[in-house]
């Protein structure tokens, strides 16, 4: 099957979210807002890579971060 991305803000809590009350998600209360609720369907979108980051080549970081730039590409404020 295909794969989409949703690019949207990340919400204060469960309630504010877009995907609340459509069955894509439970009852599940987002308490700590730094972290989503075990099992929602939302994830973080990784952050990008500093070039000085000892586990990963120049090269690497570079592709890590286009491909960032690339899922950002068109996102709306």
């Amino acid at each position: 099957m295909d794969k989409v991305i949703l690019i949207m803000d990340k919400p204060d809590c469960c309630g504010m979210c877009r995907l609340s009350g459509t069955g894509a998600c439970g009852k599940w209360n987002m308490e700590d807002s730094g972290k989503f609720p075990k099992g929602c369907p939302l994830k973080p979108l990784p952050k990008e890579m500093g070039f000085h980051d000892i586990f990963s080549s120049v090269e690497y970081a570079k592709g890590w971060n286009a491909c960032i730039d690339r899922i950002l590409e068109g996102a709306i404020d």
